[in-house]
Formats: structure tokens, C-alpha cells, sequence
């Protein structure tokens, strides 16, 4: 299993996919030519959490972004 970070993805692509592909064993090229067609993420508005839930989301949020596959 390998964690993929898509906020970094979306800043990111054609790295993104440099590094997932040598992590599965491709050659880059093999996912990188589709780097052109990533687009920035879309943020729909909703409603917002409170309180408690917000503080556990964000952590849980960094915990994973550590253990992705971009983590420097």
C-alpha cells in the first residue's frame, strides 16, 4: 500500500509521479506524460466543523501527509 498525498499531487505532478512511479517500478514517462492533465482541486464550500472535530481532522490530515509516498 502507498500513501499518495493528491493536495501535493495537484501542486505537484510531474514530481508526484516521478515518485510513484519509481516506487512501483515504472519507468517515469509512463505516468508523467499525463502530468499536463491534472487540475487544481476544487473546494466546495460546506458546512464547517467545529470544536474538537477540526483540531482531530487537521492531525489526522499531517499524520497521513507524513507517511505519503511525497513526505520529504
Amino acid at each position: 500500500m502507498v500513501f499518495f498525498d493528491y493536495d501535493r499531487f495537484c501542486r505537484e505532478p510531474v514530481r508526484s509521479l516521478e515518485r510513484l512511479a519509481a516506487t512501483i517500478g515504472l519507468e517515469p514517462g509512463r505516468l508523467t506524460d499525463y502530468a499536463a492533465n491534472v487540475q487544481e482541486q476544487t473546494v466546495y464550500p460546506g458546512n464547517e466543523l467545529a470544536g474538537k472535530a477540526v483540531s482531530d481532522t487537521a492531525d489526522l490530515y499531517a499524520a497521513l501527509q507524513n507517511k505519503s509516498l511525497q513526505a520529504s
